[in-house]
């Protein structure tokens, strides 16, 4: 998969991803980076979405719930 910035215009992690999850019945990817970004993306398209929060140290976990 290859994530883009899409039309958005929304800037993504500076730095690796260290973690990412699926959701399992929706075409979304939550990912978490060394830069502490966790980030939203289609996994369709691979545009993203969004920042979802950004932590001071590094992301090395990510889960994302059903009812999402």
């Amino acid at each position: 998969m290859t994530v883009k910035n899409g039309s958005t215009k929304v800037s993504y992690h500076d730095s690796e991803i260290l973690c990412f999850a699926l959701h399992p019945s929706r075409p979304f990817v939550l990912t978490g980076g060394a830069d502490g970004g966790v980030f939203g993306a289609h996994y369709g398209t691979g545009e993203v979405s969004g920042l979802v929060g950004k932590h001071k140290d590094s992301c090395e976990s990510v889960a994302i719930s059903e009812e999402l």
